[in-house]
């Protein structure tokens, strides 16, 4: 082989590695990149919690499985939205990542089953705190069951309503959605159309919201 053979084959590699190296930082996706600005705005299908006119909007993509979805939940979602008020606009959007929680679908056609007789928030803080009692389970149906009707719910009509083609489909294009829009984690929280490291603190997540606040103000 002579030297000006083997000079093209050492740029050819070279030129294969960088743009494979490009590919993985564009294709990449962490906080603050998104390959969708829908991913960032609230549709009428989501359940939403605050102002619509809020000068801030935080999506949630969740899994009703995932320990980490649960503790944020209970710890820093619901805490913010009481101190924040009319000041934040929030909607929950569905991402059960079946792979590794196998009843996340089933949860979340449970919340939405209880959602159609106006109960989701109430279902969605049982879930969460109740996860560790039905997330093992090979059928955790009886136990969606039992919470329904502690809350009150029509049973018949949520036994029905959670085993309706139409919240599957609707839980399947959300999860599809986020998917084939980069996220690969739950939660993804993204505020003002842009995904943020997940909070470690309440303080934290306040000084976040602040500042979208203030840069929007």
């Amino acid at each position: 082989m002579d030297k000006r053979t083997n000079l093209i084959l050492i740029w050819s590699v070279a030129i294969v590695i960088i743009a494979f190296f490009v590919y993985i930082v564009v294709t990449n996706i962490g906080p603050g990149s998104l390959n969708n600005d829908e991913l960032g705005k609230i549709n009428k299908t989501d359940y939403t919690w605050g102002n619509p006119e809020a000068l801030v909007t935080i999506i949630e993509y969740s899994d009703l499985q995932c320990p980490a979805c649960a503790y944020i939940h209970s710890s820093l979602i619901k805490p913010l939205l009481e101190d924040y008020g009319d000041k934040v606009h929030y909607a929950f959007r569905h991402f059960p990542l079946k792979n590794i929680h196998p009843q996340a679908v089933a949860a979340a056609r449970a919340l939405e089953a209880a959602g159609a007789q106006g109960k989701f928030w109430e279902m969605q803080d049982i879930l969460f705190e109740s996860q560790e009692e039905w997330s093992n389970k090979s059928d955790p149906k009886e136990k969606f069951n039992v919470y329904a009707q502690d809350l009150g719910l029509n049973l018949e009509k949520f036994k029905t309503d959670s085993s309706s083609s139409k919240y599957l489909k609707l839980i399947e294009d959300s999860y599809d959605f986020a998917v084939d829009n980069g996220l690969n984690y739950t939660p993804s929280i993204v505020l003002n159309g842009e995904l943020i490291d997940n909070p470690k603190s309440v303080d934290e997540f306040k000084a976040v919201i602040d500042g979208a606040i203030n840069n929007a103000s």
